[in-house]
């Protein structure tokens, strides 16, 4: 049965990722996104079927990442259709599912301690995969539960799930779960990197503001190498459609961060650096202002072998 529902769920995968390439490409036409309801109703049965695992079954919730679409697509990537595309997919199958989501999400409540063996742990991530793609519905009743489900939160994973969905929403309550968390965890310097990655990695309009108000935040230092891989690291690696913006200002701000780094971390700016690997896939105009950056990088007086071998070779 386990290696029925893997083919099966090979199978939608498959048919996602044609889907979402399609999308893309409608999107970047500007014209309407109309996603297949195949996917939903073979997700629809695979979900319900209490026989597979929860754990794979959270599994089977995830849609390719937006790496992997651009991947996908291999050349003249739009990193900005590639996210609509894949934004309005999420939406269509939340609610297309809810029915099924929210008796996955009920169903596999845990009540009592909290206890990390594998059968709750897969109940914990079937249950926040289900949160997740229900917020993606976008609906009210949808952002109170994701605000209720980090305020009942009685262990890490579950807040953190929360707060992940919630920072890609723009409502009143995602700025209410922000400031909770950080009120709660600004003393533990590994969860509050946690806090300032979440924001880094949003996709939401305004990241990029947000990234640069965050270097300086108090409890920010570029000379503390964890801080660095949290909020620049985490939005030059981890959040695709706000560094490639259009306007070129993801890469200069990453850019700027390597060159400032470099200084004194050469092995972190070089990790940055390496976020403008793939800058060859892209569209015309965003291949001319990340190479426009890289070779700004390559020209700096004072390079450190690492940035400098890794420039170069990009170039």
């Amino acid at each position: 049965h386990d290696s029925d529902a893997f083919n099966r769920w090979q199978a939608a995968q498959t048919l996602a990722m044609k889907s979402l390439t399609a999308l893309t490409a409608a999107a970047r036409a500007d014209k309407p996104l109309r996603p297949s309801p195949r996917f939903a109703k073979a997700m629809a049965q695979l979900i319900a079927d209490d026989r597979i695992d929860p754990a794979f079954r959270a599994l089977m919730l995830s849609l390719p990442s937006e790496l992997a679409i651009a991947l996908a697509i291999g050349s003249d990537v739009d990193p900005s259709a590639i996210h609509i595309a894949r934004s309005a997919f999420r939406k269509s199958l939340g609610r297309a599912l809810k029915s099924e989501l929210e008796r996955l999400y009920e169903s596999c409540a845990i009540m009592g301690d909290y206890s990390p063996d594998a059968e709750s742990a897969g109940q914990r991530s079937l249950r926040n995969a289900a949160l997740s793609l229900l917020a993606a519905a976008g609906g009210r009743a949808d952002i109170t539960r994701l605000r209720e489900h980090y305020v009942n939160a009685t262990n890490m994973t579950d807040a953190m799930a929360a707060f992940l969905a919630i920072s890609e929403v723009e409502a009143p309550a995602r700025v209410k779960v922000l400031n909770a968390f950080y009120k709660r965890w600004k003393n533990d310097a590994l969860v509050l990197d946690k806090w300032f990655s979440v924001q880094a990695m949003s996709a939401t309009h305004g990241t990029a503001a947000t990234v640069e108000e965050l270097t300086h935040h108090p409890q920010f230092s570029w000379q503390n190498p964890n801080r660095l891989r949290a909020v620049i690291g985490a939005f030059a690696m981890n959040n695709p459609v706000n560094f490639n913006a259009m306007d070129g200002s993801g890469y200069k701000f990453v850019a700027d961060a390597v060159l400032e780094v470099n200084a004194f971390n050469p092995q972190m700016a070089a990790r940055l650096l390496t976020s403008f690997e793939m800058w060859r896939m892209l569209e015309k105009e965003r291949q001319d202002a990340a190479h426009a950056q890289l070779e700004r990088i390559a020209a700096a007086k004072d390079l450190s072998r690492d940035v400098y071998e890794i420039v170069t070779k990009m170039l």
